[in-house]
């Protein structure tokens, strides 16, 4: 393996946590039907990020999670900076976090609960702010259960690909 192939791949695998925040935020634009809610948008971003800020955050820094934020705020027709801010928020508040967060799956899972009615909370405050008006917590509150019960499926898949690509690069693995 030449030096040259060496930096490609060490670059290659620096991206994965951007590409993933890519496609996840693509998977959020594509509603799914539930019986009881109708259509649900999951949160895969902050799913994403929520991961990658206790596994590798050194592959995460803020100024991706806001580049995400916006790009999915495009993409889901919310206000400019909302989702912004939650991405940000979260990757920060899980850094100081993710001693205890990382030591096993019920507690990875557990935080990301937390982590999603509070995505939930603000979002239907900031949007309730915004618009000068109370709206209904309930879209929001659909929105956090399923991300809930879809995160141990999207957990199990970064965790492949944590153990597949970036466990031994260099870094702060957690």
């Amino acid at each position: 393996m030449t030096q040259k192939d060496f930096k490609f791949g060490v670059y290659a695998r620096a991206i994965i946590p951007a590409v993933m925040g890519i496609i996840a935020i693509l998977f959020s634009a594509v509603p799914m039907k539930f019986p009881i809610s109708g259509a649900v948008s999951p949160s895969f971003a902050l799913m994403i990020v929520y991961f990658w800020s206790i596994h590798r955050p050194d592959l995460l820094p803020l100024w991706l999670c806001f580049l995400l934020g916006i790009y999915l705020d495009f993409v889901s027709g919310v206000y400019i900076g909302v989702n912004a801010l939650i991405l940000v928020l979260c990757r920060w508040i899980m850094i100081s976090q993710r001693r205890y967060l990382g030591t096993s799956f019920a507690i990875l899972w557990v935080g990301f609960c937390f982590v999603a009615f509070g995505q939930a909370a603000i979002t239907w405050f900031l949007r309730s702010l915004l618009e000068l008006q109370l709206f209904s917590i309930q879209p929001v509150l659909y929105r956090s259960i399923v991300s809930i019960f879809l995160f141990p499926v999207v957990a199990w898949i970064l965790v492949m690909i944590h153990r597949a690509y970036l466990q031994n690069s260099r870094g702060n693995n957690g």
